[in-house]
């Protein structure tokens, strides 16, 4: 498709986009990324480049609000998502990668919250170990693209906040209780919030978290 577009020089970028918006509506995720995919190639503006690639990574936040509705549907659906649709948002994270952006670290921001769905879409279908390693290695992508600054991003916290509730279902209560307090500094520290009251909020699950997690872990101790 991009081939052939390319080929008659008559389509733009925000038609591409236009177009993946209609099938937004239609609630077609899937036909709407490689639409969105080659509408990054064809902006000429990196800016416009990173907005689609930003619109990709929201066709897989509705792809994981579907899984959810799958796997409450049974095991056979439960098995399709994991044979079909997480390799297929792992395909639109590789796709999402290879895309050309001169704003790194916004392309990192984008590409980790796709996978963010995909480590979630994991644990949904019980392979939590290999959630917990798609965590792990998205908090090392963040910390190996923002350095010392990495604390400082609102995902940063997410992952380890949710890395906190995988360790927490697994009864791993001290390692629960290590990164919701981590999480916490994190959410402290982030700057890309909207507004405090979100920021205030997250912070304040943390800490009915970290207090549950260390009360478990001390019946624990006592049994």
């Amino acid at each position: 498709m991009h081939y052939l577009l390319k080929a008659k020089r008559k389509t733009t970028g925000n038609e591409l986009r236009e177009l993946a918006r209609e099938m937004w509506k239609m609630r077609n995720y899937e036909a709407s990324i490689p639409i969105l995919y080659a509408a990054a190639h064809f902006h000429k503006k990196k800016r416009n480049a990173l907005r689609a690639l930003r619109e990709m990574r929201l066709c897989v936040v509705k792809m994981w609000k579907i899984n959810v509705k799958m796997v409450e549907n049974g095991a056979i659906l439960k098995q399709a998502v994991q044979l079909h649709v997480i390799p297929l948002m792992r395909d639109v994270q590789n796709a999402m990668d290879s895309m050309k952006t001169t704003n790194v670290r916004a392309k990192c921001v984008e590409v980790v919250w796709a996978m963010h769905e995909v480590a979630l879409s994991e644990d949904l279908v019980g392979d939590t170990e290999a959630a917990i390693e798609t965590f792990q290695k998205l908090l090392a992508r963040i910390e190996d693209t923002f350095h010392e600054h990495a604390e400082e991003q609102w995902i940063y916290a997410d992952l380890i906040a949710e890395l906190g509730d995988l360790h927490q279902q697994r009864s791993q209560y001290d390692k629960a209780t290590v990164c919701y307090q981590q999480a916490i500094d994190s959410y402290s520290m982030a700057k890309d919030f909207d507004g405090e009251e979100w920021k205030d909020y997250l912070i304040s699950v943390c800490e009915g978290k970290l207090i549950k997690a260390r009360q478990c872990g001390v019946v624990e101790l006592g049994s």
